[in-house]
Parts: C-alpha cells; structure tokens; sequence
C-alpha cells in the first residue's frame, strides 16, 4: 500500500511537471521570430495536407516531419501557431522519457524529478521545442525509445519492443539523422553483464528488425505523397552540410579546423543553454554514481558520439542538431544534483541541498522567461543570435505581419500580402490563413490583379524592405509603418494600396471593361435616337466610354456630356459629389452604363439616381444599358393615402412634384411606404393616370426602379419610391386622377387595398392632376 502511494505520488508530480513544461513552451508562441526553416516546412507540409507533391522528394531528410505537420492543418488559421504548438505537444515525450530514464537507470525518483524540472526549463529546450523543426521532434520519438529498449533489453517484453520499434521509426522518418539512436539499444546492452549478452543480442535485432519494418511500412504508405525532385527545389534530398563523406575526403587539416570551429560553437552555446554547472554536474555523475557507473558511461557515450557526429556535418553546429544528447544531458546532471549533497558532512547538506539547485536553475529560468517574453535580450548562441537579428529581416517580418492580422481581425474580406524579392516569402506567409489569403511575390504580381483585388473590396498590403519598388509603379500606397530588424541597420515597411494613378486606371477600364470601341455602332444608334432639342445632361460609367462618344456628339450641343466615377476602386463619397453637381441643373438626365456591374457591383450609382431623381425609362443599344432620368423637384402637392396592402405595407402618402402637365411632357411622383410586417413575396407596384375608364399612362416597377423588393423591407422602415410618367402627347386634356395598387411577381395577381375606413378595393385611388 506504501508503495502504491508512492507511486501515486510520483506520478501525480511527473505529471505536474510535464504541464508546467507544456505551459512554458505554449506561452506567447509568437513572440519568437520565424527562422526561415520554420518558413520552409509549414509550406512543404501545407503542400502535403494538399495532396500537392511540389516538395523536395526527401525534403532535407525531414520526410515524416511533413507528414505529422499536416495532420494539423497547417493550412488554415494561424499555421505558425499551430505548428509550433504542434512541435510543443509532441515534445512533450522528451520531458517524459528524461524522467523515465532517470529513474530506470539510476533507481532515483528524486532524480527523475528533478530531471523532469531541469528539461523544463532548460533554455535549450524551450527555445528549440517552439520552433517548427524536426529536431525537436526526432528527439522526442528517439528519446522515448530509448527508455523502452531500455526495457526491452533488460525485461524482453514484446509490447515495449513493438513501441519502441515504432518510435524509432518515427524518429528516424521525421530526421534521417536520427539513425544514431539504432545505437542506443546496444550501448545498454555493454553496460548489462556479459552473461546477458547473448540474450541481449536477439533482443536488439528484434529491435533492429522491427524498426526496419515499420519504417518500410509507413514510407509504402506514404508512397502516394513522396513528392518530386523539382528542379526549382535547391534543397533535394538528404544531404551533408559540410565536411563528409569519409570525413573532408581525407583531408587531415580541414578536419581538424573543422572541429576546432566545432568546439568553439560548443563553447557558445553552453552558457546560454546548458550552463557550465548543468554540463559539471553531468561530468561528474559517473564518479558520484559508483554502483550505477556502466549506466551512466552508456550515456556519457550516446552524448559523445551524438556530438562527434554532428561535429563533422557543418562549419558550426547549428545548436538544434545536439538535440539527441539533451535528455542523457540532463538525466546525469539531475542524479547528480540530487546525490551531490550526500558527499557533504551532515551540517552541511542541507545548505548545500538547497544552495546547489538554485546556483544551478536560476539562471536556466531567468534565460528562459527572455527566450519566451523578449528573445531580442536572451542569450543566444551565434547562429540563432545572427539568424534573429540578421539578413532574414525576421523579426521585422514577424512585427509587420503581426500589424496586418491585428489590422484585419474583423475585415468580412481577406487581404492580399505583396512581399518584395528579398524578403523570404514563406516567412510572411507562414502568419496567414493560406486557405484565405492570397501571399504572393511582388515579380508575379501585375496591375489586372491589383484591379481585381480593388474591386472586390480587398485591402492589399506590399510587405518590402527599405529598398524603394520600381515593380508597383502606378499604384497609390499609405504606409502604416516601419519595423526595425534587431540589427538596427535595416527594417521592413509596411504599406496599403489606396488606389491607381491616371494612367494605370486607362489599362484597367480596358482590361475589366467591354472595349467600347468594339461597340461604336451601339453607341452611334444610340445618338442617333437623341432629341436635338432638348437639353441632356449625359452621364457615362464607366468613364472610359467618352474616348467613342465625344467625337459622334460634336455637333449635339444640347447635349452635356460627363464622365463619372473615375477612380479605381469607386470611390462612392466622390461620385455621390460629382452627381450632385452634374445634376443640379435639372436637365434631363441619361446614363450610358457599359458592363457597369465589373466597377459597381453594389449599384451604387444607380442607387443615388434612382434615390435623388425621377426614373423615366429605361433603354438596350446591344451592350449599352441607358437610363433616362427627369431631374429633381420641390414638392407641390402631398396626397394623404394611410392605405395598408396585406399585413405588411402601408401606403402612407403620395408627393406630387408637378400639379399641371403638358401633353408630350412628364409628370414626377413619390410613393411613401412604410413596411409594418416582414414579408418574403415580392411585388410590384403600378401606378396608373386615368380619366373615367381609360388609362393615359402609367408606371409598373419593383420599388426604386427595382433595387428596393418588398422582401427586403425592415420593419417600420420608409421606402421613398419615386418615378416619372411620360404623358402621350395625344392624351386628351382634362382633370385625371391616380390609382396605385400591388400584384404579386410570380403569380401576377393583385393585392387587395385597405382602406382607413376598413373597406377593400382593388386599389387606392386618390389625387388628381392637371393635362393640358
């Protein structure tokens, strides 16, 4: 029962352990700046998720990283976010299997824990294990199985050789460089008696056999998803970073520089990450040990030969590829730490049980917590000092795109990234939902994209550095700010298109627009119908079309004419204005729309028309869509209606703007509704100017010449509907009277009208006007 609760107690503190680990790496995931590797594999893994193969065939050696990437759906919202918190999960089985080890190799839970604490936050591990890299995770599958060969060699246990075949496939797929830990199994076969060697062999190529399999077996698979040898890829395949194969080819003298720069980035990192007393306390482990000692030579082995290796692959060694030697690392320093104080006198080994992990710890926290809340003032080794505040612009590149996801947090339409040459595309695309987001090089960017991005209401931002573009020429842009790189030399700007200049809004009406030269007879029939005595304002959008018809209307000087809305994308506030002024001579207006649906989706133009003037009708020359308009008007006369057509709409008054008509002229009339009760039917309205029984004109329209459908009516909303009604010039003069009523659009019948005295009829029939 005491060693149940033991346990018990044991495994509740492993487990706080690994949640504080979790914790510390999961916290302000962001505030880390993209390396360009991490750039590199969310976008081969987003390729994958894809189904598509354009990755590197063997992408460096990382294959199955990829693969488990994906499974996160890199694609979507945040893919830096989710990766990184994907590599922070997974690697959660290195803080596991660094407390599983120490306690199976050295009998110690104290030491177990207090290898969990140090793994924690040990400022190597947390730097590395928030970065979307294979190390990390190779290290977690790797480490893991090395605590169950561990079991395997000294139990024989099937299932726990079954795992940890598997785990080292997996370590091994997701970094081939992990071929190391087939070693592990057979170094602790050395430090087991020889009497169990023999028993320990089969074990081991049990293990070796197992691997062999799973890893054949997941790559077949796979085999669907290899990839390509694309010959854009610079990276392809498996390959060394320096010196092998055969060790610099012979070469006795560059290999032992080699190993000198090696040592020196050893030296580097160790205070930063590690500390000189981590790396003490490991050094003198096997000497504290005595009856563990064979245990803790087979780690001092796997840490030896792990560095060795990875002394002959580069210039310096990138601190990541020493990612296999941290969990034997920090297993020997924690038994240690723990066994340390015992070597003292009595009156001494509380002090020194107490002094000692503080001397050692702090200063792995205090790193730490500026690793995770302000990078740009923790220590750092070389190559990640230099790759932060270096030529990758990473840091800028994160506070810009961190501005634009702030900027667009509620934005109903997705932005478009314009990243200049020289900043790493995949960097900036790595913060975006690239299932949303357009993220894309300024050189295959060009002036249509911009218009169609304008148009569809699209901010569009251009990411670049403080090299002025040449290649965006033409287009407006306000900046939003500069973000300065770590190094103080260089920095990224920040800007927003706002528009196009003259020129490039010419290219953009031909490219988005019917020509109008291709339609010049539409527009000639079109002048030809033209009254040559009547005064005619003659509004065209888009503004393009005056370049065909100026030169037909140099003889119509009756004629007005006036380009609208030339701005890309519209700018409503400015057209609104122009309008305004070109309508307030109350001419009779028309408007020459060409394909106006590719510039003003929203009808907007139409929309102020039919709002501030009195539609008339409306008229196809082939392409050409032309709207006549009377101009604005005073109200004379108000008809009072309170008329209610079914349980949703209540005529409340009529304004007459004209009292007497001549024949052959127009009359302007305004329809006051207001909407009581939602409906989903649409009607239109008909509006009839009858003497006795014969009608002399009339209007049928959906409301505001069809853009306001009662099924779009709010509840206790006022609908101005107004219009004008041509009179035949053949009308017979007299005293006519109005009557308005509704008929459905799909069945054609008509509405009841209800009076205010609660009679129905079928329509309402009120006020009276002049024809003479």
């Amino acid at each position: 029962m005491r060693k149940s609760s033991r346990q018990q107690r044991f495994l509740l503190a492993s487990a706080l352990i690994l949640i504080f680990a979790f914790w510390v790496r999961i916290d302000n995931l962001y505030g880390l700046p993209i390396f360009v590797d991490e750039a590199d594999h969310l976008l081969w893994a987003q390729r994958f998720s894809l189904n598509d193969p354009t990755y590197p065939l063997f992408v460096d050696g990382k294959y199955l990283m990829i693969a488990i990437l994906a499974q996160f759906k890199v694609w979507g919202p945040s893919p830096l976010w989710v990766g990184r918190a994907a590599v922070v999960i997974l690697s959660s089985l290195s803080c596991a299997a660094c407390i599983a080890l120490a306690k199976m190799l050295f009998r110690s839970p104290q030491s177990a824990l207090c290898a969990g604490i140090i793994y924690a936050c040990l400022p190597y591990a947390v730097l590395h294990e928030r970065q979307v890299m294979a190390d990390p995770l190779s290290a977690s599958f790797g480490s893991l199985s090395l605590v169950l060969s561990i079991i395997v060699m000294k139990s024989g246990r099937w299932r726990s050789a079954l795992a940890a075949s598997l785990l080292l496939s997996l370590a091994i797929l997701t970094k081939f460089f992990s071929l190391l830990y087939l070693l592990f199994p057979l170094l602790i076969l050395f430090s087991s008696p020889f009497r169990q060697w023999r028993q320990g062999v089969k074990r081991y190529s049990f293990i070796i056999a197992l691997t062999v399999f799973f890893s054949a077996l997941i790559l077949a698979g796979l085999f669907p998803l290899w990839g390509k040898n694309d010959p854009t890829w610079v990276g392809q395949g498996v390959r060394y970073v320096g010196c092998p194969p055969l060790l610099c080819a012979g070469d006795l003298n560059r290999q032992m520089e080699l190993l000198r720069y090696a040592l020196e980035s050893f030296a580097d990192m160790t205070p930063p990450y590690f500390s000189w007393g981590i790396v003490a306390l490991a050094a003198a482990a096997w000497a504290i040990l005595r009856s563990r000692g064979a245990a803790a030579l087979s780690l001092y082995v796997v840490i030896v030969l792990s560095t060795f290796l990875f002394a002959n692959i580069a210039t310096y060694v990138p601190p990541r590829y020493l990612q296999i030697a941290v969990v034997p690392l920090v297993a020997l320093a924690a038994v240690s730490l723990i066994r340390l104080p015992n070597l003292f006198p009595d009156r001494y080994r509380f002090a020194v049980s107490i002094a000692l992990p503080l001397i050692v710890i702090t200063p792995l926290m205090t790193n730490t917590a500026l690793i995770t809340y302000a990078p740009h003032k923790a220590r750092l080794a070389y190559l990640e000092r230099e790759a932060l505040s270096g030529g990758f612009m990473n840091s800028a590149v994160r506070d810009a795109s961190l501005e634009i996801l702030k900027r667009e947090s509620n934005s109903k339409f997705p932005p478009v990234i314009i990243v200049k040459d020289g900043i790493h595309i995949s960097s900036v695309a790595a913060y975006f939902d690239r299932s949303r987001i357009d993220v894309r090089e300024e050189a295959s960017t060009f002036l249509p994209d911009m218009g169609r991005w304008l148009f569809d209401r699209q901010n569009i931002y251009i990411v670049d550095q403080n090299v002025p573009s040449d290649h965006l020429s033409g287009v407006f842009t306000e900046e939003l700010g500069q973000y300065w790189q770590l190094n103080g030399k260089d920095f990224v700007r920040l800007r927003r298109v706002t528009g196009v200049d003259t020129a490039s809004r010419a290219k953009l009406y031909r490219d988005f627009f019917i020509p109008p030269e291709k339609v010049s007879q539409n527009y000639q029939n079109f002048v030809n119908d033209l009254p040559s005595d009547t005064p005619i304002t003659l509004l065209v959008y888009p503004p393009n079309q005056i370049e065909q018809l100026a030169p037909m209307l140099s003889t119509y000087h009756q004629v007005r004419l006036q380009p609208l809305g030339d701005s890309w994308p519209l700018d409503v506030a400015e057209v609104q204005r122009e309008l305004g002024l070109m309508t307030a001579k109350g001419d009779r207006i028309k408007i020459v729309f060409l394909d106006e649906a590719k510039g003003d989706p929203r009808k907007q133009i139409e929309t102020w028309l039919n709002s501030n003037l009195f539609w008339l009708d409306e008229q196809w020359y082939g392409s050409l869509r032309v709207m006549t308009f009377a101009g604005k008007g005073s109200t004379s006369k108000t008809i009072t209606a309170k008329v209610r057509w079914g349980d949703f709409a209540v005529l409340e008054a009529i304004d007459m703007m004209d009292l007497d008509v001549a024949r052959g002229d127009i009359l302007r009339l305004r329809l006051v509704w207001r909407a009581v009760a939602p409906t989903a039917q649409s009607f239109k309205v008909f509006t009839h100017v009858f003497l006795g029984s014969s009608i002399s004109a009339q209007h049928d329209s959906i409301p505001l010449n069809g853009l306001r459908p009662t099924s779009g009516w709010q509840v206790g909303e006022t609908i101005f509907d107004q219009f004008a009604i041509q009179i035949p010039s053949g009308a017979s003069a007299g005293i006519y009277q109005f009557r308005v009523g509704l008929y459905g659009v799909s069945d054609q019948q008509r509405l009841p009208a209800v009076l205010p005295d609660g009679s129905t009829m079928e329509f309402f029939v009120g006020g009276t006007i002049a024809i003479r």
